[in-house]
């Protein structure tokens, strides 16, 4: 790992950026996919780039601290998993969820 660099605010921005979406939905699975309720712009693509540093050791040891730090999950979701995700739809109703669920296929970053 690269020990010796600071946060870049770039990096500093992501991570504030990622701990809102974890705050927000409870887990780090942020994706490219722009249909998704699950999507920021940008923040899918870089998550999908820290997880591949981060395999190759190629990842700063205070960006990986602030990741930790944000909940983050080192690992995607599993090839083939699926997960539930609320559609942006308005108009449905509420129930015990808070909204239309549905399931949402993975496009796993590897």
């Amino acid at each position: 790992a690269q020990d010796e660099q600071a946060l870049s605010s770039a990096n500093q921005r992501r991570v504030a950026q990622l701990m809102e979406f974890k705050a927000r939905h409870g887990h780090s699975w942020v994706t490219t996919d722009q249909n998704s309720t699950f999507y920021v712009k940008g923040l899918g693509g870089w998550v999908i780039a820290q997880r591949k540093a981060y395999r190759r050791g190629a990842i700063s040891d205070q960006l990986v601290g602030a990741l930790e730090a944000a909940g983050f999950s080192w690992e995607g979701l599993p090839k083939g998993s699926r997960f539930l995700e609320r559609s942006r739809e308005e108009g449905h109703g509420g129930g015990a969820n808070g909204g239309l669920w549905h399931e949402h296929g993975n496009e796993n970053e590897d």
